[in-house]
Formats: structure tokens, sequence, C-alpha cells
């Protein structure tokens, strides 16, 4: 795989839009939010271009409208909020089945099951989703407090977190951007450009070492004309372990170098956003790993999806089950994400409570020793990677979710005594 092929979705444009820069080191602070504003819409309009950028332009206007109609009606609000969110999510899934522009209808890099998903997380969609989701929530609530509209444009279209996040909520993120040339230094472009430097530096160690693996690892890994996801069959014990626990690591650099580039070109302009991973990796639980695993999304899965769910106040197991299936449908419309959900969401609710049962039984008993601690929390953390490497086998698998890989990885954990 080619670097920019990994890059172009979320790397290049955010990196594209640096060529900003002089003119927002010579503006007054007056216009800070009129300058990402228009940056905000030429940018789009080159790399989205012209139809996609009119159609999620007049999707972010035609919200703004919409949250704020209802919001105001003096009768029947909650009648009217309800179907705004049906309205918004119907017309999000909708996008699923959008024309796909040609860079997607061309590319050999992508398998037909991921050309749609990959268009709508990495094309803007997917976070202009999330923000007026936010918007309208925190709006509904009166917690957000009425955002005036070029507050509200200036967020929505904040373009070096436009594809890729991190979601953000308007009342706090537009006041960075309101405050940002007048608060800009010169340390934040260097901290800014070192964080693009090091994500870049990241992708292509990432790419570097895929290509030197490429080279040694054994047929059939690396026959690019066999989906190996579905015939696990041909492989060793050895390679179905790679192929269960390393898509992980690949994915985790990934994710994390492209947050991380974004949050160093909106610092080069005086923006902190919100850091969106805290080594997910070195969790003890998969409790803690939604803590550190894109945080903003999982926060806003719970401040829109698990609290209006119910939280913790009722069937806070079912909710929290119920959320990773949402989340799951999100990624896209297909079986493999509703299986990933399922998984997910069913496991976490089953750990939680088994949690919740031995936290008031160690209540009442001596403390560990330091040593079986210290064993404990390493053995912990080796089952919460090998609990995400399952789901992440899953969601890869779009033919067979994951299950002729679990099975025969099932196969050779136990020395073939269970054999499907």
């Amino acid at each position: 795989m080619h670097l920019l092929d990994a890059t172009r979705p979320t790397a290049v444009p955010a990196i594209a839009f640096l060529v900003w820069w002089p003119l927002f080191a010579l503006l007054p602070g007056r216009f800070t939010r009129t300058f990402f504003i228009i940056a905000g819409v030429l940018t789009l309009a080159v790399v989205e271009g012209p139809w996609l950028a009119l159609g999620l332009l007049a999707a972010i206007l035609a919200g703004y409208a919409l949250v704020e109609g209802v919001v105001r009606l003096p009768r029947g609000r909650r009648l009217a909020f309800a179907a705004l969110m049906l309205f918004l999510h119907a017309a999000y899934w909708a996008c699923f089945y959008l024309p796909l522009p040609d860079i997607f209808l061309r590319s050999d890099k992508l398998r037909e099951a991921d050309k749609h998903p990959a268009f709508v997380l990495f094309g803007g969609i997917a976070v202009t989703f999330f923000r007026l989701v936010s918007y309208a929530w925190d709006r509904w609530r009166g917690t957000g407090g009425p955002a005036r509209l070029r507050d509200y444009l200036a967020y929505m279209l904040f373009f070096p977190q436009f594809r890729h996040g991190p979601v953000e909520r308007c009342g706090s993120f537009a006041e960075k951007l309101r405050a940002a040339r007048q608060v800009w230094t010169r340390r934040d472009l260097g901290v800014g450009l070192l964080r693009v430097a090091v994500a870049l530096a990241s992708l292509v160690g990432l790419m570097a070492a895929a290509q030197g693996a490429g080279n040694v690892m054994p047929a059939p890994l690396t026959n690019v004309g066999m989906d190996i996801l579905s015939h696990p069959e041909q492989l060793t014990a050895g390679q179905v372990l790679l192929l269960m626990h390393v898509p992980l690591l690949i994915l985790y650099v990934l994710e994390s170098s492209f947050a991380r580039l974004q949050l160093g070109v909106a610092r080069a302009f005086g923006v902190r956003g919100t850091e969106n991973f805290n080594y997910p990796l070195l969790a003890r639980s998969p409790r803690e790993l939604w803590h550190r695993w894109n945080i903003t999304v999982s926060s806003w899965l719970r401040d829109y999806a698990y609290i209006p769910l119910g939280g913790n106040r009722r069937h806070k197991y079912l909710n929290l089950a119920l959320v990773f299936v949402y989340c799951g449908l999100l990624h896209a419309l297909q079986w493999r994400c509703l299986a990933w959900g399922i998984w997910t969401g069913g496991t976490l609710a089953l750990f939680l409570w088994s949690a919740d049962r031995w936290k008031a039984w160690r209540a009442n008993a001596p403390a560990a020793h330091p040593v079986a601690g210290a064993i404990g929390g390493f053995v912990a953390r080796l089952l919460t990677y090998h609990w995400l490497c399952i789901g992440v086998t899953i969601i890869l698998d779009p033919e067979y979710c994951g299950l002729k890989v679990l099975a025969r990885y099932l196969e050779i954990i136990t020395g073939g005594l269970v054999s499907w």
C-alpha cells in the first residue's frame, strides 16, 4: 500500500488547509470566524468537489434552521424534536446509498463493501451528522445556549477537523474559534507543525513496516488476490494469530495519527481541539478502553444515546448493549457492523455486570499483594487487547463477520478439540 492510499481521505486535505495560514497571520481578530467559514467552504469545494460541498453546506444550513425552529416552538416541541432526530438519522443512513464520487469508484484499494462507508466516514458526512446531532441535543437541553449563525457555521465548517473529527461541542468550540487569532502565539504554530510532523512520521513508519513485513511474510498472507478472511483454513496457527492481532495495531496507528495530525493543523491556527486517544491499548478493562479510544465519539454516544435511553437510572446494561449496536450501524448498514455492535455491546454489558458484583465482593476482601496486583494488571491488559482484536476481526470481514477466522482460532487454541 502506498502512503497516499492511507493518508488521502483525511491527512492530505487537513494539511492542505495550512495554505490559508499566511492569511490567518495577517487577520484582525474580529474576522476570525468569518475567515474559518470562508476558508472552510473554499477548501471543501476543492477537496470534495462542488456538488458534494454544496450538498454538505445545504445540509448544515438546513440543520440550523430546523433545530432553531424546533426549539422555539411554543407547543409540541417534544414530538417535533423526536421527528427531527428521526429525520437526521434517516438522512444520514441514506447517505450510504448515494452515488459515489469518481475517486471512490475508481479505487482499487477498497473492497466494494468498504467504498460507501469510507465515503461517508471520511468525506465529512459523518462528522457533520455527529456535530449536528450534538448541536440539536444541546439546544434542546438548553446547555449550549442559542448560537449565532456565524458561530454555528464556523463550528460546523472548521475544516482541519471536518473529515475525521474530533467531534466537538458547539458551545465551547465556537468560543475557541472566535478567540483563536487573539490568543494565537508562535508557539501554537511550532507545536502544531511538530504534531503534524510526528503524525506523518508515524504513517511513514507504518507503511515502511507493512512493506517490510510484506517482503518476509509467507503466502497466503501477502497474496492480495485472495481474501484471507474468507479462507482462514489455509493459514497456519502463527498466521491466524497475526491475522487476529496485527490489524488492531495498524488501525490504532492510523486513527491516532490522523487525529494527531488534524489536531496539529488546528493548533497551528490557535485552536486547541479535544484529544481523541489516550493510550487505549494499555487499558486494563473494556470500560477503561472506551474512556481512552476515540474519546469524543465515546462521550458523544454517552451524552446523546446512552443518557437518552435511561443511562444508569434504569436498564443500564441493556442501554449499554443497545448503544454499541447503534454505534456499529452508524459505521454502515451492514451485517458485520451489526455483529460488531452485538459482540461489543453484549460483552461489555456482561463485563460491567460482573465488575459491579466483583466490586461489591472486594469491598470486604483483603487487599491484593502488590506482585499479584501487577500480574493481574498485565493479564487484564492482554485480555482487553484480545477482546478488542475480536471486534476488529468481526468488522473487517464483510462476508462472514469474522466467523470463519474466529472458528479457526478457536480450533487452534483448543488444540483441535473444538472444530467447525
